[in-house]
């Protein structure tokens, strides 16, 4: 009985790797999402009258309203 050589393809499923840049993508996509709303004016203004609690209601404000 012999083993074959697996192809490039049958690799990286076995191994995940074209799963996992994708994964790491989307986490960097959500980083950056957060970040920006966290940045945004409605999440400074949110901050400096209602504390951290504010700035994470603006930020959620911000991304609701460019939703739309």
């Amino acid at each position: 009985m012999s083993l074959r050589t697996l192809s490039l393809q049958e690799l990286t499923l076995v191994s995940g790797g074209s799963a996992d840049a994708e994964a790491d993508e989307d986490v960097g996509k959500a980083l950056a999402r957060i970040y920006h709303g966290l940045t945004s004016a409605e999440s400074r203004i949110g901050r400096v009258i209602f504390g951290p609690p504010g700035a994470i209601y603006g930020a959620f404000y911000h991304y609701r309203r460019q939703l739309h």
